[in-house]
This record gives structure tokens, sequence and C-alpha cells, in this order.
């Protein structure tokens, strides 16, 4: 690739089944591969010498972020990509990535990255925003926190904690959050171990407790995830800082899932009033109405999902709150509502606009199973 020199370091650990494909997806892109390696077993480190990779070996002191750090001290180009060996890279336009590179004015980009989750890879069955991941080198970035660690800005790039990131034209697929891989490696145990050691420093970020409470929530302890979205919350409000969008998302997930829907429906709006960009909101807040069987209110509010659309990656978002899930949900309503066919031409609709979107797909089965099993009956009695 010619222009700015690109280095690509990660950290690893027994990735033998990923570490190809990922290193594949990146062969042609960047100039060198860092590896830092924190005690492989299997032949992790012999697939990435097959990519010409440097490896290094770094004893693990349960603390990503020095792991890391120690990788950023090993490269050598003009900047700086971070990948996990659970990820690959698409670029569609290499001229366009490769032009960004060469902005002067630039230090940091931002790519819009795929969580996959459930047990298929669909990308309608995934969580979409924005991340941080190109770094230009030697300008003094490090990586903070022990556990879901980023980039800290504070001496590097002071000017950008309250703007938004640049995105530069490349996608990132994270297969890290399926199930497969999650049961496998346990995880979540880990996680929450880790996160409880970060939390224990009183100078730990505020982002700690929203993690542990994406843990909790995950094993469906969600009144210990309410506690600790919360805390974290209002510890952002305490340095001064505007509470990130996700946590609104997830605290309100957790209220629904809960069954805890009149709390939900009182303070969704404030939380819309802070971000009304937020199609994952205006979605919670169509929900929370569905589920309290305000029909009409609900269908209403899910026709302003589609307004919005899915277009916004800056926020955490599920595909297809603002496309094919509202669908399905305007078919719900309508079925509520006594409006059958209405109703089919929206599962129609979300069936269109998915990647085989399950329920709707299954409605649209039961109404062609109803309607055959009333013509048998109309046949019967004539």
């Amino acid at each position: 690739m010619g222009g700015p020199s690109l280095s690509l370091c990660m950290i690893v650990k027994n990735e033998a089944a990923s570490i190809g494909r990922c290193l594949d997806s990146v062969k042609n892109i960047v100039n060198e591969i860092v590896i830092v390696d924190t005690g492989s077993s299997d032949n992790t480190l012999e697939i990435c010498k097959t990519f010409d990779a440097q490896v290094f070996s770094f004893p693990w002191n349960d603390s990503f972020a020095e792991a890391r750090n120690f990788g950023l001290n090993h490269a050598r180009g003009d900047w700086i990509m971070w990948l996990d060996a659970d990820e690959q890279c698409t670029i569609s336009d290499l001229k366009a990535f490769s032009e960004q590179l060469k902005q002067e004015t630039e230090l940091i980009y931002a790519v819009h990255l795929v969580n996959y989750i459930g047990k298929d890879t669909n990308p309608d069955h995934a969580f979409h925003i924005t991340q941080p991941r190109l770094i230009r080198n030697h300008r003094g970035f490090k990586f903070i926190n022990r556990i879901h660690e980023t980039f800290d800005l504070t001496n590097a790039a002071p000017y950008l904690l309250n703007q938004n990131i640049p995105v530069i034209s490349a996608v990132f697929h994270h297969y890290g959050y399926m199930d497969d891989v999650i049961y496998a490696k346990n995880k979540v145990h880990r996680n929450i171990a880790l996160l409880q050691r970060e939390i224990s420093d009183q100078t730990h970020s505020p982002w700690m407790e929203y993690h542990l409470a994406v843990e909790y929530a995950r094993l469906q302890y969600y009144e210990e995830s309410f506690k600790f979205v919360n805390l974290s919350i209002a510890r952002f409000v305490e340095s001064q800082l505007m509470p990130p969008s996700l946590l609104y998302r997830l605290k309100y997930s957790v209220l629904i899932a809960s069954g805890n829907l009149q709390p939900a429906q009182e303070g969704i709006e404030k939380a819309l009033l802070l971000y009304p960009d937020y199609i994952d909101l205006h979605f919670y807040k169509a929900l929370i109405l569905y589920l309290m069987n305000q029909f009409d209110e609900a269908l209403e509010q899910f026709e302003h999902c589609l307004a919005i659309g899915d277009q916004i990656t800056s926020h955490l978002s599920l595909k297809g709150t603002g496309s094919f899930q509202a669908w399905y949900y305007k078919g719900l309503c309508y079925e509520q509502l006594g409006c059958p066919d209405k109703a089919a031409d929206a599962y129609q609709k979300a069936a269109d606009l998915s990647c085989g979107y399950e329920p709707a797909i299954n409605a649209l089965k039961k109404r062609h199973s109803d309607s055959a099993t009333n013509r048998l009956f109309s046949d019967l009695l004539l």
C-alpha cells in the first residue's frame, strides 16, 4: 500500500482457530504485523510467522492495556491499527482509505465495527458502532483500563474528548461475542473478575461500571446490571461528562427485560432529550408502548423509527431497529388492532429487508398455515 506506512498491533493467546482468518484479511493492507503473545500453548505463533509477523512475548498480568502498550512500543509504521484475533477487516475502497491516512491534520480514526451475536454470522443479527482503531504513531497515544481498554485522548488528542472521532473507510467484523465463543472461553466470568479488580482502584474510569453491567445483563442478573449502569451514569455526571448514549440503551433494555415497563416509560423520554438521534432509544420507546398494550401509539412510534432509519453508527445500535425489526413490530401492532392484511404486508416488508429475519418469516408461515386451514374448513362446509 502506497503512502504512509501502517503497522498492525495485536495481542494473542491460543488463537489458532481464528488468527489466520484475521491476518489474511489485512495482509495486503499493512506494512508490518506486531504480535504480542501472552502465553499461547497451541500453534498460534506458528500461524503468525507464516504472515511474516514479528512476535514478542509478554507475561500476562491481567491488564489488556499494558499488553497493548507493549506492542505499540515495537511498531515502526506512521500509523498503527489494532485488531483482535476474532476480528476481520474489510476495506471496499483502498484508495479512499490510503488518502485518509495521508491527511496530516488527523491523529486518530474510528472504524465501523460490526459485533455479531447469536449462533450464526448473520449481518442482520449484529450491533453496529464506530470505534477508534487507528492512531498516528509517536504522538503519545496509550491504552488505559485493565479490561475493555481504550485510547487515552487526554494527552495525545485532548481536543477530541468531546467530539466525534473521524471515521475511516474500513469495516471491522467482530465474532468474539457469538454464542459458541463466549461459552468456549468463559468470557463473562473472566470479564467480571477483571472488572471487579479494576473497580477496586479508586481512580478507575466510569466505563468500568458500564462494562460490569453488560456482563451481568448477559447472565440475566438484571438487578445487578441496573445497579451498575446507574452507577456508571452517576460517575460520568460527577466527572462533568455527558454519559455516553449506550449507557441509556443498556439501562432501558434491562428495565424492559425485567418487566419494569412503567419506570422505563417514564425515564426514556429524558434519555431521548439527550440523544434525539439514537434509533435504539426510539425503538425501545415503541416497544414499551407495545408491551403496555398501547398499540396505536406503538404503531406511530415504530413508523417514526422507520423514518429515522439504520444509517447512524455513532451510537451502538442493533441492526434493524430502523428497518426490518420496526416493520415486524408494526405487523404485531396491526394484528392486535384487527388489521390482518396490513399485518401480513408489514411482515413481508420485514422479511424482504432482512437476511432471513426469523420472527417475520415465521409470522408469514403461520398466516399461510392459518389461511390453508380456514380454506379446508370452508371446503368441508360446502
